[in-house]
């Protein structure tokens, strides 16, 4: 647990290093200690990552709200629709004027946003929300920069035929922490972090339903080490030049890891199960602050899958969709804006 007197003696380009590699429960633990008074932009704005990250939008706004407007950039645009988008999902008086406004700070992120990486988490969001992408077509004069950019782009079959038969993992969401688990114990943080997400609409018994027919995948995901020990004997990296001296970030080399999972049944996984076990190769790495997160996307079919297997048929593999800032749920989404 960090010191509180520690982190104040830090530099203020340490105290957001050192934030950004924390849990999120850790991050308000101490940022709210040290008091929001005393806090620059960039620390309110990872507090407001933190609260999105721990399904409290509310909290997010608040925090964001702080932020003089002066300094206040796409990210911080972006972690605001991402909480508005969060709200919206959870109500039924007021959801309009959410849905509304989460569409107004996504459409001022993607205007504002001079690099790639926030546009791509602004679309995340709505390629997440199908209510909020049929409110963005319904309204395009309302929301040029977001009509240019994704709706004008997405074929009219969007919903084709892996993605229709592999709609059960595009949803799937989870806030990755750097815990190992034993099953029961993870059985009971899901089946609490999922009862919390969806207080009318969860039950235990959700947890243990079949959402992928098949016996074995292959996933991938991008996460931060500082040794190879890290990977564990089912991981492979996509790029091993990756691990080049030169890449190296603060000790650390940021890269691309292919995992093959194996169902217990040996026929489908079901929903916990398949969480379970991307926690637990996420636990000993440093994922930044794309913790959450949200679906995994069909990238097509592997035989050799970095040496991890040898089938000439080829095994489904998918992308692991993670957090972004992970503020994402059909929103609660952030890579959340690192």
């Amino acid at each position: 647990m960090e010191n509180i007197k520690d982190f104040l003696s830090m530099s203020e380009e340490e105290k957001i290093r050192r934030i950004k590699s924390l849990d999120p429960k850790e991050v308000i633990r101490i940022l709210t200690s040290v008091g929001t008074n005393a806090l620059s932009a960039e620390l309110l704005n990872q507090l407001a990552v933190a609260y999105n990250n721990s399904i409290q939008p509310e909290k997010a706004m608040e925090t964001l709200d702080l932020v003089k407007e002066q300094e206040r950039d796409a990210k911080w645009y972006y972690r605001y629709g991402y909480a508005c988008a969060a709200i919206s999902s959870r109500l039924q008086e007021k959801k309009f004027l959410y849905q509304w406004k989460a569409l107004e700070m996504i459409e001022k992120a993607i205007t504002g946003s001079k690099t790639q990486e926030v546009i791509d988490w602004c679309l995340e969001i709505i390629d997440l929300r199908p209510d909020l992408t049929e409110l963005a077509k319904m309204n395009p004069s309302s929301f040029p920069r977001l009509s240019a950019y994704y709706l004008k782009t997405q074929p009219d079959n969007e919903g084709s035929e892996e993605k229709e038969k592999y709609k059960k993992v595009s949803a799937i969401e989870w806030i990755f922490n750097q815990k190992e688990y034993l099953p029961d114990a993870f059985a009971c943080d899901f089946n609490m972090y999922m009862a919390k997400r969806y207080p009318d609409d969860w039950s235990e018994g959700m947890a243990d339903e079949f959402v992928l027919e098949e016996p074995e995948i292959l996933v991938t995901y991008e996460a931060w080490i500082r040794s190879p020990a890290q990977l564990h004997d089912n991981e492979r990296l996509n790029e091993e030049d990756d691990l080049k001296e030169e890449n190296k970030d603060n000790d650390m080399w940021q890269v691309e890891i292919m995992a093959h999972l194996k169902a217990d049944n040996g026929k489908a996984f079901t929903l916990q199960e398949l969480i379970f076990k991307l926690q637990n190769l996420m636990a000993d790495k440093e994922l930044g602050d794309h913790v959450f997160l949200e679906g995994m996307e069909y990238e097509g079919h592997e035989c050799e899958g970095n040496g991890l297997i040898n089938d000439p048929d080829g095994i489904l593999c998918f992308m692991s969709a993670a957090g972004v800032e992970r503020h994402r749920t059909a929103e609660e989404y952030d890579r959340s804006g690192s």
